[in-house]
């Protein structure tokens, strides 16, 4: 018998079914459901990737484990990507930064390299973001 999983990420939970193939029929069985909560409060890293050519496009994304995304990404991109730097976080504070940022979203996760974009990148360099962060979400 052999296992395949499959991961589908729905705003109201995540669920990973787990399908048996044998000879016979698929069957699909439910195996764990975590509340939303628990899923965006999960630890990991929060990535700004850039891609090298003249556009300069940022990708602001999310990872459990540092250096795997971008081997990913890479593999679609005819362009070479560069880590410019990461922020240890939950999950939330991607959607966070992403609604902070959302003038400069060109699609999705991808962003121009906008003065607001570049400042909030400046601000994990110097690991001041957090105090930036929340005195902007104050105003």
């Amino acid at each position: 018998m052999r296992l395949k999983a499959f991961v589908f990420l729905t705003r109201q939970s995540l669920v990973i079914k787990t399908t048996y193939c044998e000879s016979k029929p698929l069957i699909e069985k439910d195996v764990i459901k975590k509340s939303t909560g628990d899923y965006l409060c999960s630890d990991g890293y929060v990535y700004f990737i850039q891609i090298q050519n003249p556009d300069g496009y940022i990708k602001i994304g999310f990872e459990g484990t540092f250096g795997a995304r971008k081997l990913d990404l890479q593999v679609g991109n005819p362009y070479k990507l560069e880590y410019i730097t990461r922020l240890s976080a939950k999950r939330l504070m991607e959607g966070e930064i992403h609604t902070l940022l959302k003038t400069s979203r060109l699609r999705n996760e991808w962003f121009h390299p906008s003065e607001s974009v570049m400042e909030c990148i400046n601000k994990v360099i110097s690991n001041s973001f957090y105090e930036w962060f929340y005195k902007i979400k104050e105003e």
